[in-house]
């Protein structure tokens, strides 16, 4: 779950500087009641001209339903509060017979360490090469962005992982554009990873809204896709 907080630059005061305050419940829409619940605090940088933005993410083991995602974002120093509300499902349906995969996940950036909350999970399926990635809530990157895709899959019969290894082949796709090829590799404590870096200026993508879909050549007529995301280019 990732939230991205941000107001335009024209609302902003010159100078300002404050903690911006976090209230973030999930609800289970199954049973009508909140499964879980935090508070955290974000540096509200106004100054600069720019448009200040905070993250928020959070890794949670769900039972499959429909949930919502409720969050308010509250600047004391003016007094402004901001709301959203974000339904989703928890599919336990996502793969295909003994393999399991996970969404496409894009992130171009790493959590700072200071915003790290709680003990170090080495299961976190968003932790990369020591980065525990932070993907953008709506997907959106400047055309000089060089982020990471990918996809964790998993086998629940150890006897398929030099099939995965040796004959699979991943790759995504962007639109309309060729596939581009991805690897394979082992996670760091299990299952496999499916991942590359997309190098937007070299890809030459034009500014808008795209889906990207991980793939996978499993030697069958068709391949297996994961959940895509969305993916959109700011001008």
């Amino acid at each position: 779950m990732a939230a991205d907080i941000a107001w335009p630059s024209s609302d902003q005061s010159p100078g300002l500087r404050s903690m911006l305050q976090l209230y973030v419940q999930l609800i289970n829409q199954n049973i009508g009641h909140p499964v879980g619940s935090w508070v955290a605090e974000r540096e509200w940088d106004h100054s600069g001209g720019n448009s200040p933005s905070v993250h928020w993410q959070r890794e949670l083991p769900l039972y499959p339903g429909s949930y919502e995602l409720r969050i308010s974002a509250f600047d004391p120093q003016t007094g402004r509060l901001a709301t959203r509300e974000v339904p989703f499902s928890a599919d336990p349906a996502v793969g295909f017979g003994s393999i399991r995969l996970s969404h496409t996940l894009l992130a171009d950036r790493c959590v700072p360490d200071e915003e790290r909350e709680g003990r170090k999970n080495l299961l976190d399926p968003l932790l990369l090469n020591g980065c525990l990635l932070a993907p953008d809530a709506f997907g959106s990157l400047s055309t000089q962005s060089k982020p990471n895709i990918l996809v964790r899959l998993y086998a629940a019969d150890r006897k398929l992982d030099r099939l995965i290894l040796k004959h699979w082949r991943a790759f995504v796709k962007i639109g309309d554009m060729p596939t581009i090829p991805l690897s394979i590799t082992r996670g760091a404590v299990r299952g496999f990873i499916a991942s590359g870096e997309l190098d937007i200026a070299k890809l030459a993508l034009k500014p808008g809204t795209y889906q990207a879909s991980i793939g996978f050549d499993i030697g069958e007529k068709e391949p297996v896709l994961a959940r895509p995301t969305q993916l959109t280019i700011a001008p």
